[in-house]
């Protein structure tokens, strides 16, 4: 324990106030200082510094700190780093025991998700307002779920990185699919790797890779990906959208063009 956190600690006692009330404030803080960070780009190494610092003056205890996912915004940030810069994005993970996906010679596990319900999205006839909007393979632009090209507010605040686009992890508020365009498929395990999206239930095995998708359209509750010319998507609700759109939408095209030049997708 910190000098600092015996400090705040001592004044907490003077002041009578309740030590879980004060984590918790502490912790509300942490969390909106990383998406005011995150509104803007990955966390740079100054930034992380500045929330290491915090951490340690505060003393939050890691179970405080999982509860609120502030950890999991990090590492997913340091991620995205890495992949915006031209580096090839690192497994930061520590997995206990198997996980029930097989990754293929040379992928490299980005992220798991656990207790992710997968389905099909029927998309309406004609879009609603507010519906989802993402971004395409078949061209820079973003398009919505009519398939027609249209603005999104990611293209506004979102700036150039290295050799990619970042979507500030504000931009992904659109509605939910409604539930008459689902149909569950299973629900399970979500791997993400290098290569490809994993999904794994006792009802049903998927392997999405990057090189085949054609359209990411985040929401709220989660995120759909379009293959190839197919009419429905697949939904993944319990998906960190803002993660998975920065991901997927970077990996696409360059995963399209190793495939296009004989290299396993």
């Amino acid at each position: 324990m910190s000098e600092q956190h015996e400090s705040i600690m001592r004044l907490c006692r003077e002041g009578r106030l309740d030590e879980a009330a004060l984590g918790t404030a502490c912790a509300e803080a942490l969390d909106a200082a990383i998406l005011r960070y995150l509104r803007v780009g990955p966390i740079s190494p100054e930034e992380n510094e500045l929330i290491a610092r915090f951490i340690d003056y505060t003393g939050l205890p890691q179970s405080l700190l999982n509860a609120h996912h502030s950890l999991e915004r990090l590492v997913q940030a340091q991620i995205l780093r890495d992949l915006l810069a031209g580096s090839p994005p690192q497994c930061r993970l520590t997995t206990e025991g198997d996980i029930p996906v097989e990754l293929q010679a040379g992928e490299t596990l980005l992220w798991l998700a656990g207790n992710v319900l997968c389905c099909r999205q029927e998309l309406p006839a004609a879009p609603e307002e507010g519906s989802q909007q993402g971004v395409s393979q078949a061209d820079s632009q973003t398009t919505s779920q009519s398939g027609a090209p249209t603005p999104c507010p990611c293209t506004r605040e979102g700036r150039p990185m290295g050799r990619g686009i970042y979507y500030p992890v504000d931009c992904c508020d659109a509605p939910p699919p409604h539930e008459k365009e689902l149909q569950p498929l299973g629900q399970g395990l979500a791997a993400l790797s290098d290569k490809a999206l994993y999904f794994a239930s006792p009802t049903q095995q998927l392997r999405l890779p990057y090189a085949g998708l054609t359209e990411v359209l985040p929401c709220r509750a989660g995120v759909s990906f379009r293959e190839g010319r197919d009419e429905s998507l697949l939904f993944f609700s319990g998906l960190d959208p803002w993660f998975c759109l920065n991901l997927a939408s970077n990996l696409m095209r360059p995963a399209a063009r190793a495939a296009e030049a004989g290299a396993p997708a």
